[in-house]
């Protein structure tokens, strides 16, 4: 989590709705990203982590979505629950072919990456996880890591799925 990449590192100006930046911090985030893919190791971007990955790998941002309020969390309602419909065998094996995740995010992944192969997209449209064709490489929108484990939700999916799966790249 965090604030937004500064549209500066994908090409573009910032819109109003452009929340609070740290150049630094994504400096440091984007030559980690790219020095890992260099190296061939297994990365796994939850979020702000998928945007990161996207900008290393040379996509850009859709800065804020088109329907923020279908993806946004609330302090009285927690995540928004919404349906994503698989792109890729991965996720279809894991979920099948729709599914319920968790959201948090005002910010998206636009143009993918060069090697970056959508996962699994929203039901308007956005971005919510892709994979790079080497298969160590993945970036998801929503958060596995609130909706597995001992924080598992009777309306979305099992997140574990996603982290075994890493764990098993490495």
């Amino acid at each position: 989590g965090g604030g937004d990449v500064a549209p500066t590192y994908y090409g573009q100006s910032p819109v109003p709705q452009l929340t609070s930046t740290d150049r630094l911090r994504d400096n440091v985030e984007l030559t980690l990203c790219r020095a890992a893919a260099q190296h061939k190791k297994p990365l796994l971007g939850i979020c702000r982590g998928a945007q990161v990955l996207n900008v290393a790998f040379g996509g850009d941002l859709i800065q804020d979505v088109p329907d923020p309020q279908h993806h946004m969390a609330t302090k009285e309602t927690g995540d928004a629950i919404h349906t994503v419909r698989a792109q890729h065998d991965l996720m279809r094996e894991f979920y099948g072919e729709e599914f319920p995740v968790n959201s948090a995010h005002h910010q998206a992944a636009g143009k993918l990456g060069a090697g970056l192969i959508p996962l699994c997209v929203s039901d308007d449209g956005i971005n919510e996880g892709f994979i790079h064709k080497n298969g160590k490489v993945i970036g998801v929108q929503f958060h596995p890591e609130r909706i597995g484990f001992a924080h598992r939700r009777p309306d979305a999916v099992n997140g574990e799925k996603l982290f075994r799966y890493f764990l098993s790249l490495i």
